[in-house]
């Protein structure tokens, strides 16, 4: 995980065929080989990886997975567009960034204990949806457009967990196999964990990637005010993209029978 993370984020900067891309690209490629390997030997494995020829499982962690790496990357940009767009000073932009954890607090509790009585399903794709949303919000905004807008966009990024961040992980222990909950479990946590920090360095390296065609790579506060909204807005619509792919794949999966019985 560390040196494929580490390849993907240095890919913009040296290119493909530098060593500094290639060997831990490489490092990476080797160590999944031999971690499937030995998990599929292993009377004990870590992770269990036959519980992926469960195609509703794997698009259950699959959809979990891009919404983890989208929220994360929205989220690691906002900070530069609240400073480089909107001129905001740290502090202001710090108790605006306070809004969408705000909104995940009050609404996460109540909507995780919905969701044990209606099914998980509707929530985690609504919550999908909203995440597209804001995506597609921030793929067009401009300061001109105020502030509205914007507390409206930071509203949907606290419903997106708030609405479906309990549904949509416990969606991924409810498709286990029976047997498989504690590794469901581990696997949820792990998916969540791994998505934020890729998600980080995706946006990372394709915001870099569309600031950087002069051939020079520019710190993102430093970079000029039409540069940056290009590569910020184009990020952004590449977040609309990941985020409803994670939609489709979280609508197409049913509840597992057991819940819909349990729920009548």
């Amino acid at each position: 995980m560390v040196t494929g993370v580490f390849a993907l984020e240095r890919l913009p900067h040296f290119g493909p065929f530098h060593p500094l891309f290639l060997v831990p690209a490489g490092v990476c490629l080797i160590a999944v080989i031999v971690f499937c390997a030995a998990e599929l030997k292993s009377a004990l494995p870590i992770l269990n990886i036959r519980v992926f020829k469960n195609r509703t499982l794997t698009c259950i962690v699959v959809a979990f997975l891009i919404s983890q790496i989208t929220a994360a990357g929205l989220i690691y940009l906002l900070p530069f567009y609240l400073s480089a767009g909107m001129q905001f000073d740290p502090a202001l932009s710090g108790l605006l960034l306070f809004i969408p954890p705000a909104v995940t607090a009050l609404l996460s509790i109540p909507f995780g204990r919905w969701s044990d009585t209606a099914g998980r399903r509707m929530f985690a794709a609504a919550a999908f949806f909203i995440l597209t949303a804001a995506n597609l919000i921030y793929a067009f905004i401009v300061p001109e457009w105020g502030l509205i807008p914007l507390l409206l966009s930071l509203v949907m990024i606290g419903l997106v967990w708030g609405v479906g961040g309990g549904p949509a992980s416990s969606r991924i222990i409810d498709h286990m196999p029976e047997g498989e909950k504690g590794t469901g479990s581990s696997l949820m946590i792990t998916t969540m964990y791994f998505g934020a920090v890729i998600g980080i360095a995706l946006y990372a390296s394709v915001f870099t990637v569309l600031t950087s065609a002069a051939g020079s790579i520019i710190s993102f506060a430093d970079l000029p005010y039409e540069l940056f909204m290009y590569g910020f807005h184009i990020t952004n619509a590449v977040g609309v993209l990941l985020g409803a792919a994670a939609l489709i794949l979280s609508f197409v999966v049913k509840d597992p029978v057991k819940m819909q019985t349990d729920e009548k």
